[in-house]
């Protein structure tokens, strides 16, 4: 009994040590793993190159540098990774997650020493190195890279990029600093009127039906500006590579819109585009203008693929609400306020001109009536008729006769009894001289 009563203690610990360990291995891993969720900042891991279907090392891990950066801001993350002697790597793509990745070069050295390449030497020692970046969903993305390599007679290859996890660190936190708070207090925000001005704004080109990155988004600038006067807000876009991409439609909304090719460069050469090479870099950029009812709106693009035997391809762009800045307020001059302040003189002047109108235009109404009233006198309670102008006319046969007023001498009298008052009078020195 004793003997079974130890083997059973034996056991217990052995199974309490087991537990411990693993516990402190869960704790460890999800400490020193990336399982928890991420600060915002800059982190470091190295990783390895496989084959596209087999778990051996690709000979393309060499032209790799082996530690990559992981930074993650605001809810998206991006993966920064090195490639030496890139000068033999043609059209580079990166694909994330089993889709084709947009990607930007941020840095790229020309014909220098690649000293990270021991086995090159004489001429070949000497070449690009590039580095890329693009984004991931999560730490845990699967990646692949396809490019055409040189030396293999430009032959396509195709190998994945894992990532080893338990050299995962952080480098940097990204701190909130006072920078960060000045330009928040120049973004507009979304329900804000735009005042006059010009704006800067990201933008970022998905699928029609996915949000998922779109490969059309390598051929836009990402940083465009919206313009806003009078009321009405403006957009910039801008095409790399233009001539690949026809009969481009814009509809806002739902809606068909129109418009404006404000810029055209032909025949020049593409850098914005990092992977094209050759006679493919040399292109057309078309920077667009249409109208915008607001930073919400939904904008898609439609064209027909060159690259795509002219198959009719479509995109959304999505403008980034939080990155929309105040670049310059458009001001009131001097000149239109003084415009201004002459269009209200002269309506006012006009107002008051029509007024005067108005009032001659009564003055003459009331003469009218005054003239048809003045057609009757009064002497004594006892009404003459005077005679009308359109009865004189017809009298002069026919011509046009002005009708006089009399001159006022205090009383009114009538040519008849001024006759015979004369002849009283006249009678009456008769009559007395007749006496004498």
């Amino acid at each position: 009994m004793k003997g079974l009563k130890k083997l059973q203690n034996i056991v217990s610990l052995t199974l309490a040590a087991m537990l411990i360990v693993v516990g402190v291995g869960q704790i460890a891993f999800a400490e020193g793993g990336v399982e928890h969720s991420l600060k915002d900042g800059l982190y470091e891991l190295e990783v390895e190159t496989l084959k596209e279907k087999s778990d051996d090392q690709s000979m393309a891990g060499t032209y790799l540098d082996k530690k990559v950066k992981f930074d993650t801001k605001d809810g998206k993350s991006h993966i920064t990774m090195t490639i030496y002697k890139s000068d033999w790597m043609k059209n580079i793509n990166v694909i994330v997650d089993g889709e084709d990745t947009p990607y930007e070069i941020v840095d790229k050295k020309e014909n220098v020493e690649v000293k990270q390449v021991p086995f090159l030497s004489g001429d070949d020692s000497i070449g690009d190195i590039s580095t890329i970046k693009f984004e991931v969903s999560s730490i845990d993305s699967e990646i692949s890279l396809q490019m055409n390599v040189k030396p293999m007679g430009d032959s396509r290859v195709t190998f994945r990029v894992v990532h080893k996890k338990d050299t995962f660190k952080l480098i940097e936190e990204y701190k909130e600093d006072k920078k960060d708070e000045t330009d928040k207090k120049d973004q507009v925000s979304k329900n804000e009127t735009l005042r006059n001005g010009l704006y800067s704004i990201q933008i970022e080109v998905l699928k029609a039906k996915l949000d998922e990155p779109s490969m059309a988004g390598t051929y836009i600038e990402k940083n465009t500006k919206i313009e806003s006067k009078g009321g009405k807000n403006y957009m910039l876009l801008t095409f790399y590579k233009s001539d690949w991409m026809k009969d481009i439609k814009l509809t806002i909304d739902g809606k068909n819109v129109p418009y404006e090719i404000v810029d055209k460069k032909e025949n020049v050469e593409v850098e914005q585009v990092p992977f094209l090479t050759g006679e493919d870099k040399i292109g057309n950029i078309t920077t667009i203008k249409f109208e915008l009812p607001n930073v919400d709106s939904e904008i898609n693009v439609k064209g027909n693929s060159v690259l795509m035997g002219n198959a009719e391809v479509e995109y959304r762009v999505i403008l980034e609400k939080d990155t929309l800045k105040l670049i310059e307020e458009y001001k009131v001059d001097k000149e239109d306020v003084v415009d201004k302040k002459d269009n209200v003189v002269k309506e006012d002047e006009t107002v008051k001109e029509n007024e005067r109108n108005k009032k001659d235009e009564l003055n003459k109404e009331d003469k009218v009536v005054k003239k048809d009233k003045t057609n009757k006198v009064s002497k004594s309670g006892n009404e003459f008729e005077l005679v009308k102008e359109s009865e004189l006319a017809k009298e002069d046969g026919g011509a046009k006769t002005e009708a006089k007023p009399l001159p006022k001498t205090g009383s009114s009298a009538n040519a008849n009894i001024l006759g015979i008052v004369g002849i009283a009078i006249s009678g009456l020195g008769f009559f007395l001289m007749k006496r004498k």
